[in-house]
C-alpha cells in the first residue's frame, strides 16, 4: 500500500521558508492540496505567486501557531475550504542561542511557545477533524535526546515534541491515524544564515555519508514526503533520523 499525496489536503506549518518551503513546493508538485501557515506575510505571498506561475496552487494562511485562537481559526478556514485535513506536518520552529545565564525567561517562553505548545495546538485541532488513514509528522531535532550547549529552549521543545509524538500515536492508533517524527542532521536553513563557512564545513564533516542529500533542505523534504507516502500506513510512534549517520 502507498499513501499517495495526490489530492490529499496537507497542512504544513512554517511553510514560507527553509525546510517548510521545500515541503510546500514538493507536496504541491505531487498533486496535494497544500495549505501552509507562517507568520511572514510577504514570504507567504511570494511563494504563492511563484508556484502559481508554475501552475501549482497553494493556500497560505497567516497564523502564529503559539496562539490557540489563531490555530483554531486556521482549521476553521481549512475545513470551510476543503472539508477535511489528511496530513499535518509540524515544521514551524524558532530558536535562540545563548548560555543559561543569558537565556532570558521571555526568550525561553517564546521558543517553547512556537516549537512545542504551538505544535501541540496544531495536533490537537487536527485530530478533531482527521479521518482514519490520516497522518501527522513532527519535525524534531537530532538533539531531542542529546545534550549540547546554548540552545536550551529549542532542544527542550524538540524533546517534548518527540514525547508528544509517541503519546498522540498511542491514543490515535485505534482510529488508524499515524503519528511519527523525523529529524534531520545538519541542514542549512534561514536559521543558520549567519553561519561562517568554517562552521558549515565543520558541521558537514560530522556526517558519515558525505554525499548524502539529506544535508540539504530540499533533500530532507524529499525524504519526509517519501516517508509519508511509503511508510505512514505501517508505522506510528516512531522517531526517525534522516541524518546521514551524524547521530552515531
Amino acid at each position: 500500500m502507498r499513501y499517495e499525496l495526490k489530492d490529499k489536503v496537507v497542512l504544513i506549518t512554517g511553510g514560507a521558508a527553509g525546510i517548510g518551503r521545500d515541503l510546500v513546493i514538493q507536496a504541491a508538485q505531487k498533486g496535494a492540496k497544500v495549505v501552509f501557515c507562517d507568520v511572514n506575510q510577504q514570504n507567504s505571498k511570494d511563494l504563492r505567486v511563484e508556484l502559481k506561475v508554475k501552475g501549482l496552487h497553494v493556500h497560505p494562511i497567516i497564523c502564529d501557531i503559539s496562539d490557540d485562537k489563531q490555530v483554531e481559526a486556521m482549521y476553521a478556514e481549512i475545513m470551510k475550504e476543503y472539508g477535511r485535513i489528511d496530513v499535518l506536518i509540524n515544521n514551524a520552529a524558532i530558536q535562540t542561542e545563548a548560555s543559561i545565564a543569558k537565556t532570558t525567561c521571555q526568550d525561553f517562553k517564546k521558543v517553547i511557545g512556537v516549537n512545542l505548545i504551538g505544535a501541540f495546538y496544531c495536533m490537537k485541532f487536527a485530530e478533531q477533524e482527521m479521518k482514519p488513514g490520516s497522518v501527522m509528522i513532527n519535525i524534531v531535532s537530532i538533539y531531542y535526546n542529546k545534550a549540547r550547549l546554548n540552545k536550551y529552549a529549542y532542544d527542550a521543545a524538540k524533546a517534548g515534541l518527540a514525547s508528544l509524538t509517541r503519546e498522540f500515536a498511542l491514543e490515535l492508533g485505534s482510529r488508524d491515524i499515524a503519528v511519527n517524527a523525523i529529524y534531520p542532521g545538519f541542514v542549512m536553513t534561514p536559521m543558520q544564515n549567519d553561519m561562517s563557512e568554517e562552521a558549515y564545513q565543520k558541521g558537514i564533516s560530522k556526517n558519515l555519508l558525505k554525499q548524502s542529500d539529506a544535508s540539504t533542505s530540499k533533500g530532507f523534504a524529499e525524504y519526509v514526503l517519501s516517508y509519508i507516502e511509503d511508510f505512514s500506513h505501517a508505522t506510528t510512534g516512531q522517531i526517525l533520523g534522516v541524518d546521514a549517520g551524524r547521530g552515531l
